[in-house]
């Protein structure tokens, strides 16, 4: 009998790679996101068939805990307080590795969606230099999804979306609508306020 090496090693070298795999968010979840305020919020991932996950939350100091499935899906629903200017951690982990997001907040979390009137950016504004001046919210995140041609429906959000604090630089290239939006939410209800934006004009 003759033994092919060549596919017994492609076989051992993918039961490694699953028995390794590490445990993994979408790109939603990252440092500086906001959670939505007294609500269940959804974590969910990826990780080996039947790894034992668990999420350890810095507001209730509570852990919660779940097993993938067969085809290593996970996902759990996580409680959360009223919003607050506290600084929030989020630990996620799996077997093989541990995720550690850091300067999480609790509040409103709004999502905003258009055409060229919606993508239409702060640094095109009127006086748009003393906007973006002015524009130091820290308590306020952004997220703008990257535009992205798919034929199928996509299980993430394209590489380079990212949450990040409101400032000069980070709201420059945003949605003006969604900003002005977050802001006035923000010094209203006294609240953080993560706003998720995505555009693409002439898409209608």
């Amino acid at each position: 009998m003759r033994v092919n090496f060549k596919v017994l090693f492609l076989v051992f070298f993918l039961a490694s790679y699953t028995l390794f795999a590490k445990v993994t968010l979408p790109l939603v979840f990252m440092d500086n996101m906001v959670l939505q305020q007294k609500s269940k919020v959804n974590f969910w991932g990826k990780a080996n068939p039947g790894e034992e996950i668990t999420v350890a939350v810095s507001w209730t100091n509570k852990k919660y805990s779940t097993t993938t499935s067969l085809s290593g899906d996970w996902k759990l629903l996580i409680n959360t307080n009223e919003g607050g200017f506290q600084r929030q951690t989020v630990l996620v982990s799996g077997s093989n590795n541990s995720i550690f997001l850091k300067n999480v907040l609790i509040g409103e979390v709004w999502f905003s969606s258009g055409q060229s009137n919606m993508e239409w950016t702060m640094r095109r504004v009127t006086n748009a230099k003393k906007e973006l001046i002015e524009a130091n919210y820290p308590n306020i995140r952004l997220f703008n999804v990257t535009k992205k041609i798919a034929n199928t429906s996509q299980h993430d959000v394209p590489q380079k979306s990212k949450w990040q604090q409101c400032d000069s630089l980070s709201v420059k290239e945003f949605s003006a609508i969604s900003y002005y939006f977050s802001r006035e939410l923000h010094q209203k209800l006294n609240i953080p306020v993560g706003i998720i934006t995505a555009n693409w004009g002439g898409t209608g």
